[in-house]
């Protein structure tokens, strides 16, 4: 706590996108003292099983051990998860492809979930502020879509994301959109993932990799299949 008491901006407040692990994590802190409940606890007996994720843990059970996939680094060695500040806030959830479509499917409706839990996955589709190519959302990034590869290359290029880019607010916030590509980007040391969902077209890929790879690899291929599927 003294690190984020002591943390001053490079740049004007609301003026500048930069992604942060420690961010994630102090909002994840934070609900979870809402709740009065360790994070973990509450992800794993509140969020987790209300969406219908039977195959997604923060720590996982010795009983689904054997379904827990390694993780490979550059140098090809094994790892997985690296222990750090608010590791299960920020990265620390281990699921499934198809607890990740459940969860995707959700968030275009289309799982059925009590009236709570879908306006709170309704709720971080909202657009607060342009950044780059995209808008930023809670968590999300949107493009309208259609949308083109070099946009959503531009978009989720590795310099955008790690060294921040300008921002301009929404005001009001833009309401959830359907005509819309919302992603997500993951990486660790020793996974990649990439998350797509265009609730107008109905259609959500998800891509799990246990080795890092670049952005920009995720991207084209995801693409690829979606503009497969679309034709």
């Amino acid at each position: 706590m003294d690190y984020y008491r002591q943390w001053q901006p490079s740049h004007p407040i609301g003026s500048y996108r930069v992604y942060s692990n420690l961010g994630i994590g102090l909002l994840g802190m934070i609900t979870a003292n809402s709740l009065e409940q360790p994070f973990a606890t509450a992800m794993e007996q509140r969020l987790l099983p209300a969406l219908g994720m039977t195959h997604s843990y923060v720590n996982v059970p010795p009983a689904a051990q054997q379904d827990y996939a390694q993780g490979y680094n550059k140098e090809d060695k094994p790892v997985r998860v690296t222990p750090g500040p608010l590791d299960a806030e920020s990265y620390g959830l281990k699921s499934s492809s198809s607890d990740l479509i459940r969860y995707l499917n959700a968030n275009m409706g289309l799982v059925k979930v009590t009236p709570d839990w879908q306006q709170a996955l309704d709720g971080v589709h909202r657009g607060y502020y342009r950044a780059s190519e995209f808008t930023q959302d809670l968590m999300w990034e949107s493009y309208p879509y259609p949308v083109k590869l070099e946009t959503l290359l531009a978009g989720n290029d590795v310099k955008v994301i790690m060294d921040g880019t300008p921002a301009q607010a929404i005001t009001p916030p833009q309401a959830p959109q359907q005509q819309a590509w919302y992603n997500k980007t993951g990486s660790t040391n020793g996974f990649a993932t990439y998350a797509v969902f265009i609730p107008a077209q109905k259609t959500a890929v998800v891509m799990l990799a246990n080795k890092n790879f670049p952005n920009d690899e995720r991207v084209k291929a995801v693409y690829q299949i979606v503009q497969s599927l679309a034709h």
